[in-house]
């Protein structure tokens, strides 16, 4: 498993509201500096989600978005293909919070 760098944010469970002002916005590739998710973004979680890739604590935190409860991010504690879905649906404008 490979392991990406990033800066490192202390992660917790989170209310939505907390989670709409923490910053929770799906960005996890270092070098996506737009602070709204691409697609590179979406492979990256992908990857963890199925166990391929280890992420830092800071993309963890950013990756932790499903579900959304209110149209907001309640995250659930873990990395999964709901947060792949719902990152990827608001790369394509689907959702977004």
């Amino acid at each position: 498993m490979t392991a990406l760098s990033s800066p490192s944010f202390t992660s917790s469970q989170a209310s939505p509201a907390q989670a709409a002002l923490d910053g929770r916005n799906g960005v996890i590739d270092p070098s996506n500096t737009s602070g709204v998710p691409q697609l590179g973004d979406v492979l990256i979680v992908l990857k963890a989600a199925v166990g391929d890739l280890v992420l830092t604590p800071s993309q963890r935190f950013h990756a932790d978005v499903a579900p959304l409860r209110n149209g907001r991010p309640d995250p659930d504690g873990k990395v999964d293909l709901g947060d792949v879905l719902l990152i990827l649906r608001r790369v394509v404008h689907l959702v977004s919070w």
